[in-house]
């Protein structure tokens, strides 16, 4: 299984982010609010 980015890890889209974080347009995961 491929590493996920944490909270205010860098990203491109929200694949890139660990379960219940989103990608922002930044181009960091945030909470996704769920």
């Amino acid at each position: 299984e491929r590493d996920c980015r944490k909270f205010m890890g860098l990203c491109k889209s929200d694949d890139d982010c660990c379960p219940h974080l989103m990608c922002y347009k930044y181009g960091w995961c945030g909470w996704d609010g769920s």
